[in-house]
């Protein structure tokens, strides 16, 4: 079972919200798009090595509809045991692959004998209409507790730039 849910990366959001604490964050709509794209998939462009490695799951998730930033779809599969996954995007209007790989895993705690939080980052909620993207990301710490962040990046040209990281409190 995972402990740490999107309920709670969302009300903890919202009570930092309410308390003024993340008032300067950054918002969907500071961001907006007003364009989206509605013509066919780009051919993938075989420029860096998450494209070379991925062909097939990446020209599948062009075959869907664009989910951010007016023309960017999500692609993603596991990585391996512990329930690995990564998620990339994929510009549809030019094939574009964001060379960012989001990975995350289910952590086991052994001690205890059940499942631990995701480690890793992964994508929240993309937005069609905004060329802001937030993350979750879970990191274990050298104490073995568990540290929550929320990374904001903007998505520009094929290309993501953090602009914000702000540390959640469990």
């Amino acid at each position: 079972m995972i402990s740490f849910k999107k309920s709670h990366f969302y009300l903890i959001t919202m009570f930092l919200c309410l308390s003024g604490q993340v008032s300067a964050n950054p918002k969907y709509r500071d961001y907006p798009v007003t364009e989206y794209y509605k013509g066919s998939a780009a051919k993938l462009v075989l420029n860096n090595e998450i494209a070379k490695s991925f062909p097939t799951r990446l020209n599948e998730a062009l075959k869907s509809k664009p989910v951010l930033a007016g023309e960017y779809v999500i692609a993603g599969w596991g990585c391996g045991s512990s329930g690995c996954y990564d998620t990339v995007i994929v510009n549809k209007r030019t094939g574009q692959v964001v060379p960012k790989i989001f990975e995350a895993y289910s952590a086991f705690d052994y001690d205890k004998g059940e499942d631990g939080p995701r480690v890793g980052e992964e994508i929240e909620s993309p937005r069609l209409d905004s060329r802001l993207l937030v993350t979750e990301e879970v990191v274990e710490g050298k104490d073995g507790k568990y540290l929550y962040f929320a990374n904001y990046y903007l998505l520009d040209n094929s290309q993501l730039k953090r602009i914000k990281r702000v540390t959640l409190k469990k």
